[in-house]
């Protein structure tokens, strides 16, 4: 759910194009709160605990979708599969690079910094 839409729920709002700009002014401004932050953390970390969802059952999943792209050969699939764990692990290189596979299949990995 995009914060905007929370807000107009929580908030008992319609959407419309003449109130989605307040609508979006208000949800970024809750957002910043410090409390607000907090409590989508704990909810957060209620929702992953009681699925037993991790980061590391997470990039385990990612390891074996990348196994199976490989072995159907979707190299696409496969490459998002290892930069999604990337991504999740908190690693990724520093400098862009574009890439293309046997003249066909080309994609960019942007930068990130570390996060850990």
């Amino acid at each position: 759910m995009k914060q905007v839409d929370a807000y107009a729920d929580a908030y008992n709002r319609e959407i419309t194009d003449k109130s989605v700009a307040g609508l979006k002014a208000s949800s970024s401004k809750l957002m910043k709160r410090e409390d607000i932050k907090r409590r989508i953390a704990e909810l957060q970390k209620e929702t992953s605990d009681a699925h037993g969802i991790t980061v590391d059952s997470i990039i385990e999943d990612l390891k074996e979708a990348q196994k199976l792209a490989k072995e159907e050969g979707q190299v696409a699939a496969m490459v998002n599969a290892i930069k999604e764990k990337a991504r999740m692990a908190g690693v990724q290189p520093a400098e862009k690079h574009d890439i293309n596979i046997n003249g066909g299949l080309a994609f960019t990995i942007n930068p990130v910094t570390n996060k850990k």
